[in-house]
């Protein structure tokens, strides 16, 4: 076990599933498959709020199995939300909004884990319900809908104009109309009771591992870790798969796609999947066969370090394993 990460973080990314850094954290990515209509083609980031096209549905163009291993995969049965008598459901005007939010969902990554057409069974709760689905969630689950117990800086999300107009900044599923969708939702919570203040009062979302790594604390680096005057950068002897070089003081970077730059990186590096770790010692700028320079952009290199300045080097094994992290 990594001593880096705290045995509850890791009892936490257990609950998910057995699948949880059984493989290198597969970054996001984006594919196109020929549409269903026979009309050119449709493209998809392969990411839990990666989106198609409106009226088309994730599973069809997506990558699910990669999705469930980026938010490892855990069968709940879902309960409730099984009578499709429900008078609701005889409101026209509540069927359109209730059929509009289904198929909000069916057009995002999160609906891999939500509906047997993604080749598992759907956990928690099931978009292919006959009743009324949200009634599945819990007071936590409609709160996480309804973005009131979110906290998003710490949620990576995609510019909308990069997904198909789905937004993730104001409810926590991706969403081309984020207010149409909290309407409806705040409107199953008043039908189950659920006051806005109950909604507000659930646990903080997103939470656990992603808290720990955005609160680990920078270090002071052990003698002959950090750049060196040779211009070749060591964090110690566990490989990694990120490597970045910072401005002191910069945060430490979290989740793709909107998280894993934060503001004073100089220069990163991430492993495809498919390639091994990095060993310590590579040259500062360098970009070794298998890595993405993401910083700076297009492969150019890094500014020179200023001798005496002080910079924040993290390393990271993988995706919520950070191993070095010293200025």
């Amino acid at each position: 076990m990594n001593k880096s990460l705290p045995s509850w973080a890791f009892l936490s990314l257990s609950l998910f599933g057995g699948s949880a850094f059984a493989a290198p954290y597969p970054y996001p990515f984006e594919a196109c498959k020929p549409s269903k209509t026979g009309n050119g083609h449709v493209c998809v980031q392969n990411y839990i709020a990666g989106a198609v096209s409106g009226g088309n549905e994730f599973v069809d163009y997506g990558q699910c199995d990669v999705v469930r291993e980026q938010r490892p995969y855990r069968f709940v049965q879902p309960v409730g939300g099984d009578d499709p008598s429900d008078p609701r459901l005889q409101d026209p005007a509540f069927k359109k909004e209730y059929d509009w939010v289904v198929a909000q969902i069916r057009s995002v990554g999160c609906s891999c884990c939500h509906t047997a057409k993604s080749g598992v069974p759907a956990t928690k709760w099931d978009l292919d319900s006959p009743g009324i689905f949200l009634d599945q969630l819990s007071p936590f689950g409609l709160a996480v809908f309804s973005g009131e117990n979110v906290d998003f800086p710490r949620l990576a999300n995609f510019d909308p104009k990069d997904n198909y107009g789905f937004d993730q900044t104001k409810t926590a599923i991706p969403t081309q109309d984020p207010e149409r969708f909290k309407a409806f939702v705040y409107k199953i919570a008043e039908n189950r009771g659920i006051t806005m203040d109950e909604l507000r009062a659930q646990r903080r979302f997103p939470g656990g591992p992603f808290d720990f790594v955005k609160d680990q604390p920078t270090k002071s680096c052990e003698p002959g870790l950090g750049v060196r005057s040779d211009g070749t950068v060591h964090w110690g002897e566990t490989r990694a798969r990120y490597v970045y070089v910072m401005k002191k003081g910069t945060e430490n970077p979290l989740g793709p796609p909107s998280l894993n730059l934060p503001e004073g990186t100089i220069w990163n590096l991430r492993m495809i999947t498919a390639a091994e770790p990095l060993v310590s010692g590579i040259a500062y700028g360098d970009r070794p066969m298998g890595a993405r320079q993401e910083l700076p952009k297009g492969n150019e290199k890094p500014s020179d370090l200023i001798k005496g300045e002080t910079y924040k080097l993290y390393a990271a094994a993988d995706f919520l394993k950070p191993t070095k992290n010293c200025e």
